[in-house]
C-alpha cells in the first residue's frame, strides 16, 4: 500500500486508522525525510504515493514506511545535471512554492510538502483546493492555509498547539521561514531542542 490509500481511507472512514497509527506514520515519515536531509539529499517529489507502507503487526503503526521514487532527487549542495535545461519534477497538489516559481527544490521544499501530508494525516484534509491547479498555485504561494485542527490529542509533552503551529510554518511561502525536517520530527515527538513555532 501507499500513504495515498491511507489518506483515502481517512477521508471516507476517519476512524479506520487510529490516531496512534497516524501519529506514528507522521513521526516515521519526518524521521526519514530528516535522515535524507542530513545526508544532503533533497527528495524533490514527496507525495503520498511515494510513501510506501508495508503491513507489520509487530510495530505500533501497523506498517513499515519507506520513501520511494527518488529518480529525480538532488544533492542539496549541487545543481542537478539538468538545471537550466528542464524543470524539476514534482506532483500536482504537492508542489512547493519553489517548484511553482522556478528555483531548484531544496530541503525546505520537502518540508513544505511534508506539511501538506501532515495536514492530511493529522487534520483529515488537504489545506488547499486540489481540483483547480491555478487555485492551488495561488494558495500555495500566498501561504495562508486554515489553521490545522488535529483530530486527536498529542501525548505529553507534545501539544496540539505545538504540532498545529509547526504544520502551519511548514506551509510558509518563504523557504527560510519553514522549520527543518529535524525540528518537525522533534516537535512531533515532544522533544526539547526544536525551534518553537
Amino acid at each position: 500500500e501507499d500513504l495515498e490509500k491511507v489518506l483515502e481511507t481517512i477521508r471516507t472512514r476517519p476512524d479506520a486508522i487510529s490516531w496512534d497509527q497516524r501519529l506514528t506514520m507522521a513521526k516515521v515519515m519526518m524521521a526519514g525525510v530528516s535522515a535524507l536531509h542530513d545526508a544532503g539529499i533533497v527528495h524533490g517529489d514527496l507525495k503520498p504515493p511515494n510513501i510506501q507502507l508495508f503491513r507489520d503487526a509487530s510495530i505500533a503503526a501497523g506498517y513499515r514506511l519507506k520513501l520511494i521514487d527518488m529518480d529525480y532527487s538532488i544533492l542539496a549542495d549541487r545543481r542537478a545535471p539538468w538545471h537550466g535545461y528542464q524543470g524539476y519534477v514534482g506532483s500536482p497538489n504537492y508542489f512547493s512554492p519553489e517548484h511553482l516559481i522556478g528555483p531548484a527544490p531544496m530541503p525546505a521544499s520537502d518540508v513544505f510538502t511534508c506539511g501538506l501530508i501532515l495536514y492530511e494525516l493529522l487534520a483529515n484534509r488537504h489545506p488547499y483546493d486540489m481540483e483547480d491547479p491555478d487555485h492551488y498555485r495561488e494558495q500555495a504561494l500566498a501561504g495562508r492555509p486554515e489553521y490545522p485542527r488535529l483530530v486527536g490529542e498529542m501525548p505529553a509533552p507534545a501539544t496540539n498547539e505545538d504540532v498545529a503551529n509547526v504544520i502551519q510554518h511548514c506551509l510558509a511561502p518563504d523557504p527560510a521561514a519553514r522549520p527543518s525536517a529535524r525540528d518537525v520530527n522533534l516537535i512531533l515527538n515532544g522533544k526539547m531542542g526544536a525551534e518553537p513555532y
